[in-house]
């Protein structure tokens, strides 16, 4: 209603100077019409502002599955769960925000991020299966002229080479590393990454 929308105003210019009874107008808000997305977004708001994470987290998991169809919504529930290294967690929020907004490039970006360092973990592992599916789907949204350090094909590849190299998959690692040289701007460029890579991995 008009009245709800400008109190809704009215507490967002007073969350810093009363957290507590904002915290309480948002809650009472949202059990009255448990599907008020200004609500939850207002409340969310007061957490992020009085950094309380935890309830922030909580939270946000929490109203992710209820606007499914909000490409903000998960995009921020997805980087939200990357920047906790969830990235099974963030995937899920991201791949989800993709569909709903196929351009969003900064999507792409954390989405691509979070398939590597899951490949990475499953290598780990050992489930090197899994972990070069999760690289496979990095390279379906990487881009070969770019200067994203993310999402350049060459530097996927050269990801993928390093770690196979590291769990002793040696012809693997040179075809990954063949394909990494066939995409790079320079091979200097592609040599000094993957000398870097070899020290963080």
């Amino acid at each position: 209603t008009k009245t709800l929308s400008v109190s809704f105003k009215l507490w967002d210019k007073r969350i810093i100077r009363n957290e507590h009874r904002a915290e309480n107008f948002y809650n009472q808000s949202i059990k009255i019409d448990p599907g008020n997305k200004a609500a939850y977004l207002g409340l969310l708001n007061v957490y992020k502002k009085t950094h309380k994470k935890t309830k922030y987290n909580k939270l946000l998991d929490k109203i992710a599955p209820l606007f499914s169809d909000d490409s903000i919504i998960q995009h921020n529930a997805g980087v939200n769960c990357f920047e906790r290294k969830a990235y099974i967690k963030a995937i899920k929020y991201l791949e989800r925000a993709i569909r709903l907004d196929s351009l969003n490039s900064e999507i792409k970006r954390y989405l691509v991020f979070a398939y590597q360092e899951t490949a990475r973990t499953y290598f780990y592992k050992r489930q090197t299966i899994r972990g070069r599916k999760f690289y496979e789907l990095a390279l379906q949204q990487s881009i070969t002229n770019t200067d994203c350090f993310y999402r350049k094909r060459a530097f996927i590849y050269a990801r993928w080479a390093t770690i196979e190299l590291k769990m002793g998959n040696e012809a693997d690692a040179l075809e990954k590393m063949r394909c990494a040289r066939e995409y790079a701007d320079t091979l200097l460029t592609i040599l000094y990454f993957n000398k870097l890579l070899s020290l963080y991995y």
